[in-house]
């Protein structure tokens, strides 16, 4: 059976987690991932991250790929599963900013 979950349990459990494990090939940047990264966790998803390195998250181009890198994460004792914050309110702002500035 699926339930709906509150937003804040949801949170709850994603600190609980290792990895994030997303697996559309065409969904686009989901707020999901960044909340898993804050929330400590790995990402290894199909989606690209516009172009730049997040720490933490891994792109994967095959289904093969994904199972070896969670395998290794998951494997290995050295992963670490620190906060990850790659963008702030001050990021999303300028970019917004960005938009209305005439050149």
């Amino acid at each position: 059976m699926v339930a709906e979950l509150a937003h804040g349990e949801v949170l709850r459990y994603m600190q609980r987690s290792k990895i994030l494990l997303h697996t559309s090939a065409y969904e686009g940047f989901g707020t999901v991932m960044i909340e898993a990264l804050y929330a400590g966790a790995h990402v290894v998803s199909f989606v690209d991250t516009a172009g730049m390195a997040v720490k933490n998250w891994h792109v994967v181009g095959s289904e093969e790929e994904m199972v070896e890198v969670v395998v290794g994460l998951l494997g290995d004792p050295e992963t670490g599963y620190e906060s990850v914050k790659p963008f702030t309110m001050e990021d999303s702002a300028r970019a917004m900013m960005g938009l209305f500035e005439y050149g």
